[in-house]
């Protein structure tokens, strides 16, 4: 079946969660259908979709890394949704070099994230994993993970997963403005690990086949209470990404130039007519460092 037939909009993602942290009840804001009629998902369902992934090996010793191993970008990834009476049961995020798996009948757990009510954080029973995605898009949804919390090596990822623009379907003129989000995952010299939190702003030119990549008010947070425990300016970044006529997919090279990184971005269109964008972010440092992520934006 044609994954485009079984269309949800995405923000019935983190309704579904809500659903379950008030033990379903009450009234709640799914959605009946998406643009151009497309059903919502069933009952029982689940719908795999198209994903961009990015991958850092790492060791640790105690709280610290010790070494990191960059994987790069890959645009072969995929992202499962499996819902139950609309509620999400089992997501598992699958990546040329990994497999994540959250499973709710395994007793992993989810928690919204306090400060930030549509980002959700996935951890498994044995608390050696976080997951952290964005719930408040109709296309897509992105997010960040950590693996291999007390093991003494794990895998740092990223990911954007949606349903993909057709490429001929991409505008071909229009200078739009998509502003949304990133969540990312950020290690410093010294080896200490945090996840970001920013916003992002893409100016595009359709006609140009070129968008204006930057992020802003960069922070890292606390996925545990949603605590803010920096600011984080030199985490911001800057780029120009650009793709061929017909084809949607887009990339270019990017940096942040505050903590002397650079790296690169690749992403897609997602929606029916590119009405939401989406990616991930690859950038190394000195040493240990790295910062990696996801982002998601909308007209």
């Amino acid at each position: 079946m044609n994954k485009k037939q079984l269309f949800i909009p995405l923000s019935v993602f983190a309704t579904s969660l809500l659903l379950v942290g008030c033990g379903g009840g009450g009234s709640s804001s799914v959605k009946t259908s998406g643009p151009g009629g497309f059903p919502i998902l069933g009952v029982n369902n689940s719908v795999v979709l198209d994903a961009i992934s990015a991958e850092v090996d790492y060791t640790s010793a105690g709280n610290f890394a010790t070494s990191t191993t960059d994987i790069g970008i890959v645009k072969t990834s995929t992202a499962e949704l499996v819902f139950d009476n609309k509620i999400l049961k089992k997501l598992i995020i699958t990546t040329p070099n990994s497999t994540l798996t959250w499973d709710a009948a395994s007793g992993d757990t989810f928690k919204p994230v306090t400060n930030y009510p549509r980002q959700t954080v996935f951890e498994d029973s044995a608390s050696t994993f976080a997951a952290v995605l964005s719930g408040e898009w109709d296309y897509q949804t992105f997010g960040a993970w950590r693996t291999g919390f007390g093991l003494g090596a794990g895998i740092v990822g990223a990911v954007s997963a949606g349903y993909k623009t057709d490429g001929p379907a991409v505008p071909v003129v229009g200078k739009p403005i998509f502003t949304g989000k990133l969540l990312g995952a950020y290690t410093n010299e010294a080896g200490v690990a945090s996840f970001v939190e920013g916003v992002v702003s893409v100016a595009s030119d359709f006609s140009a086949r070129s968008l204006a990549f930057t992020t802003s008010a960069s922070k890292l947070y606390n996925l545990s209470n949603g605590v803010v425990t920096s600011v984080a300016p030199d985490l911001n970044m800057s780029g120009t990404l650009t793709y061929s006529p017909g084809v949607n997919s887009f990339s270019g090279a990017v940096a942040a130039p505050g903590a002397g990184m650079t790296g690169s971005a690749t992403g897609a269109f997602y929606g029916p007519n590119a009405e939401e964008l989406g990616g991930v972010f690859d950038l190394q440092g000195t040493g240990v460092e790295y910062y990696i992520g996801g982002f998601g934006a909308t007209q």
